[in-house]
Order: C-alpha cells, then sequence, then structure tokens
C-alpha cells in the first residue's frame, strides 16, 4: 500500500481495519479478564470467530495492497481460530492464549499506525 499517495479506498481500508483491530484487542482483553477471574466469556465463541474472520479478511485486503501489517494480522486471526478450535484441557490450550496475549500490544499497535496513517492521509 503506498502511503505517499493512496487512494480514498485505501484509507478508508486504513480506517476501518484499525477499527476492528481495537474492537478485537478489546474484546481479548475482556475475555481475558473474565478468563482469570473464573467468569463466563461475555464474548460467545462464535462471535469471536466472526470477528477472527473479519480480521483475516481485512488483513488478506492489507496485504494483497502490499502491508506487512496485513499478514500480522491474519497470524493472529488464525491463532485464535486455533485457541477457539482446542478444547480447553489440552496441552496446547494455555499455550495459544499466552501467545495471543503477548501478541496483542503488537496487534494495539499496528491498529494505532493504521489509524494514525489513515488521518494522515485524509489531510494531504
Amino acid at each position: 500500500m503506498s502511503i505517499a499517495n493512496p487512494t480514498q479506498k485505501q484509507i478508508q481500508m486504513m480506517q476501518e481495519a484499525g477499527e476492528l483491530i481495537l474492537a478485537v484487542v478489546a474484546i481479548h482483553e475482556q475475555c481475558r479478564l473474565a478468563d482469570h477471574e473464573g467468569q463466563p466469556s461475555p464474548v460467545s465463541d462464535r462471535t469471536l470467530s466472526g470477528l477472527m474472520v473479519g480480521l483475516n479478511m481485512s488483513g488478506d485486503l492489507l496485504w494483497t495492497e502490499g502491508s506487512e501489517l496485513g499478514r500480522f494480522m491474519m497470524t493472529v486471526g488464525a491463532l485464535y481460530q486455533q485457541r477457539l478450535k482446542s478444547p480447553e484441557n489440552s496441552e496446547a490450550h494455555p499455550i495459544t492464549c499466552q501467545t495471543l496475549d503477548g501478541l496483542m500490544p503488537g496487534l494495539q499497535a499496528a491498529a494505532d499506525k493504521l489509524l494514525s496513517a489513515a488521518q494522515l492521509c485524509a489531510k494531504q
């Protein structure tokens, strides 16, 4: 994605991807806190799965436009899908959860970068 001279569509795509990422990060944090407190998840697995499909689609679009952030988004989406499919009592489940917890700050930074780039490009 050429930030030097983006199209209106690319600016909108950056804005929407950034907003989607912020929603994913916030929901992940709510689920993490509920799990830590032994409470049921405030969001159903079906809803999370749908969000991850959106994250993958958005990431794929950004990747197609040449943005490395898109590949990162697709990786996080794939890991989340893996977490949703693995039974909570499996060996892989806590490792996947810890990995996702570790990736969230990077995902937050990606959202911040996308939103600030979209805002900067929109002003030009």
